[in-house]
């Protein structure tokens, strides 16, 4: 067992040791990119390798919800409610209902928005507030 593992470490190391050689006698003393490199070795085009994504910390405060965010939540049930008494199914499809209250915020007067702004105010201001908080506690960690 450990002959067989061994020889299998030999064969990935040569196998690197081998690659590591042709891309040096390749590319020696040129400036090349790594879609270049991938397609030369590998036959792969256009790679480009994913960004890391940034991971949350759970305790950090939510983002506040902007006025439009607000008025969605609020009449989102009521829309649903009226697509699923017109729909045969009884089904309603997602987008549309987001397709509407887009419309019927647009259609909105400035007049009509200022409650859902009010509240997104607050709501900043909340942030704001959990924010500091937060950075202090974590500077203090």
């Amino acid at each position: 067992m450990s002959s067989m593992k061994s020889q299998l470490e030999k064969q990935t190391r040569t196998y690197h040791y081998e690659l590591f050689n042709m891309i040096t006698n390749e590319f020696s003393g040129k400036d090349f990119t790594t879609d270049e490199l991938m397609e030369k070795f590998f036959g792969l085009k256009n790679f480009t390798p994913k960004e890391v994504k940034k991971v949350k910390d759970p305790d950090a405060p939510k983002r506040a919800q902007s006025a439009y965010f607000i008025f969605c939540g609020e009449k989102r049930p009521d829309v649903m409610d009226k697509m699923k008494k017109n729909s045969s199914e009884g089904k309603v499809d997602v987008t549309a209902v987001s397709k509407e209250l887009g419309e019927m915020w647009r259609n909105m007067s400035e007049k009509d928005k200022k409650p859902f702004a009010k509240k997104a105010n607050k709501d900043k201001e909340r942030y704001v507030k959990e924010k500091e908080d937060y950075e202090k506690s974590k500077a203090d960690a």
